[in-house]
């Protein structure tokens, strides 16, 4: 059988005591997603991994950013595929638009509501590794 992967990148973007998550729309079940995340999206076709999440952010956000260094590399199998999520560290340069009608909202939390989403299992599982490391003060 041949193995399916999905691969995703995000940003992990911080300022001082807080980070940039945003909320989405899950359009395939036309529902908000209950819970905040790190910005960021999967890979077009032809499209490396920083023009992919350069442009995540820019739809998420509507901010520019320059991407920093590899943080966490997660992997999830599912029934028929394995999704892949490369997050990297980031920093905003600059507001050039706004988010696209998927989102939902984009904000900034701080390590105390990031400490609570933790303990009550209120994340995304590709975030819970630099979520973790956030609220340690290893990042």
């Amino acid at each position: 059988m041949e193995s399916r992967f999905r691969v995703a990148v995000r940003a992990f973007v911080r300022d001082g005591n807080k980070i940039l998550l945003v909320r989405e729309q899950d359009l395939t079940k036309r529902k908000p997603i209950e819970n905040w995340e790190t910005p960021g999206g999967g890979i077009l076709d032809k499209e490396t991994l920083e023009e992919a999440l350069k442009r995540e952010v820019m739809e998420e956000t509507g901010y520019e950013i320059e991407i920093g260094k590899l943080l966490s590399a997660q992997i999830k199998y599912f029934q028929d595929f394995q999704a892949v999520h490369l997050i990297y560290g980031a920093k905003l340069l600059r507001k050039v638009g706004e988010p696209d009608k998927d989102i939902l909202g984009a904000r900034w939390v701080t390590k105390e509501e990031i400490s609570k989403a933790l303990k009550k299992k209120e994340f995304d599982w590709h975030d819970e590794e630099v979520f973790n490391l956030f609220v340690k003060d290893e990042l």
